[in-house]
């Protein structure tokens, strides 16, 4: 199978990682924002119409093309305006932590199963084995996060719940649609911006009058460059090569992304149990992705190999 192949293995992984990278800053780049002057409308603008103005040329040739409005519209919900919208009320009550923990755990676990279901893509032994590893992992780094809850706080983790199930919504229409990435980030974000600018700017949701220059010149990079296009393109990739159960598997890097932030940013210094919590996502993942099963085959990929060797 030519995703199982050395070059691409790297590839996927090589993409895999710099969408963890990017997306473990953005919980606590946007709860930074949040907690001051911007609202998550704001946060939402910034992300699709820097994104959707880049992306624009793209999306104009995307349109030459069949196209499925259906798993588009999905994917527009699982990864657009909603999930952000939402995800962005669930920071400004909730940690950041706790993103990090509850969204990818819950996206990981959806995404497995929706692939096993509606892609028949049956779970091997080392994907049995690696999947609660990572969650268990996750929920190990993220136990400072929690303790540090309270009040409505469970109010913004069942949005973080949600958040995941979007998320895995996403990741399987976007596989279904066998769109490009570069075409299937185009489509998300324009449609998101045309969404959501009419309300935005009717309504006088925005609060960006408030923040300075600079935090909205950063936040619309981080969000619109960063977030909204190099990231989801890389996640989009990934997916392509690895398929979804191998490819989602990266999500759950995202709480060990922050945590590991945290050291020269916040000097917040990991304790053992969430430095024990990144060593079993790492085992976790490394089985997901087959790393061991590469170098133990079992005896369903030894045999072929054995008639071969008989018949030459």
């Amino acid at each position: 199978m030519k995703s199982d192949t050395t070059p691409n293995l790297a590839a996927g992984v090589m993409f895999g990682l710099l969408t963890a990278l990017i997306w473990g800053g953005w919980p606590v780049f946007s709860r930074f924002s949040l907690t001051r002057a911007l609202n998550a409308y704001d946060i939402a603008v910034l992300r699709f119409t820097v994104a959707g103005v880049l992306l624009f040329p793209f999306w104009l040739k995307s349109l030459r093309g069949p196209l499925k409005p259906g798993l588009i519209a999905l994917m527009f919900l699982g990864a657009g305006t909603p999930y952000l919208v939402l995800s962005g009320f669930g920071l400004s009550i909730a940690p950041a932590n706790h993103f990090g923990v509850i969204t990818p755990s819950c996206m990981l676990t959806f995404s497995s199963l929706a692939a096993w279901w509606l892609l028949d893509d049956r779970p091997t032994p080392s994907r049995l084995i690696g999947w609660p590893l990572i969650i268990v992992g996750v929920t190990l780094v993220g136990l400072r996060g929690f303790s540090l809850g309270g009040g409505e706080v469970w109010v913004g983790d069942l949005i973080f719940v949600i958040c995941g199930l979007l998320w895995a919504t996403y990741t399987i229409a976007f596989k279904r649609t066998g769109m490009p990435g570069l075409q299937a980030t185009a489509w998300v974000n324009i449609t998101s911006m045309l969404a959501l600018l009419p309300f935005y700017i009717g309504l006088d949701l925005g609060n960006m009058g408030n923040a300075s220059v600079t935090e909205v010149v950063s936040q619309g990079f981080f969000q619109g460059v960063l977030s909204a296009v190099i990231a989801l393109y890389c996640y989009n990739k990934a997916l392509e090569i690895l398929g979804v159960s191998r490819g989602a598997v990266f999500a759950a890097l995202v709480p060990g992304v922050a945590l590991i932030l945290g050291i020269p940013v916040l000097g917040e210094i990991p304790g053992w149990i969430e430095v024990t919590g990144l060593l079993l996502v790492t085992l976790g993942m490394l089985c997901v992705l087959g790393m061991f099963a590469r170098l133990w085959p079992s005896r369903a990929q030894a045999a072929p190999k054995r008639v071969e060797n008989i018949e030459a």
